[in-house]
């Protein structure tokens, strides 16, 4: 095996095992923003406040395998004599040899239905976010005068809430 071809199977398996890795932060996501939703159900503040900062720490941790990720695709556009833009993975899969191809479609498909299941968990959490505000707002509605504004107060005062708007800020 030349040095050539060995150092662009390191790419490729380095490649695989950054796959494998952003497969596996798209599975947490999807749990997050299923426990999340089910912790909205339940009205748990308290679990509602850590999965949002694990949610916020699985962000950053997504930002930087994203990150790595474009770092294994520019060195092996390199290394393949391609500009990094058009080194698409469906593009890589279809000029490897068998096994590199076959290993390397098999997380592509993974990783589309993840990010499928994923935007359906997020549009149906986005969904129950909405259908809660709106909730509140009857609520409030319904106990609150029917003048335009209504005085609240602040750390620093009073406000004004404009019941036409979002919902008051409100600190526990």
């Amino acid at each position: 095996m030349t040095a050539a071809k060995a150092a662009v199977e390191a790419l490729l398996g380095e490649l695989a095992s950054r796959l494998d890795h952003e497969i596996d932060i798209l599975d947490r996501r999807h749990d997050q923003l299923q426990r999340l939703a089910q912790a909205i159900r339940q009205r748990d503040a308290d679990a509602m406040g850590s999965l949002l900062n694990e949610m916020e720490h699985a962000q950053r941790e997504q930002a930087l395998a994203d990150l790595k990720l474009q770092a294994v695709r520019r060195l092996l556009a390199g290394r393949l004599g391609r500009k990094t833009h058009e080194l698409r993975l469906s593009t890589l899969i279809d000029a490897l040899p068998g096994e590199w191809s076959a290993r390397l479609d098999c997380r592509r498909r993974q990783i589309v239905l993840l990010m499928d299941r994923l935007r359906r968990q997020n549009a149906r959490t986005a969904a129950l976010l909405v259908e809660c505000a709106r909730v509140n707002r009857m609520i409030l509605d319904c106990l609150l005068p029917p003048q335009d504004t209504v005085e609240t107060y602040t750390a620093d005062g009073s406000g004004c809430w404009d019941r036409r708007g979002s919902l008051m800020d409100a600190e526990l």
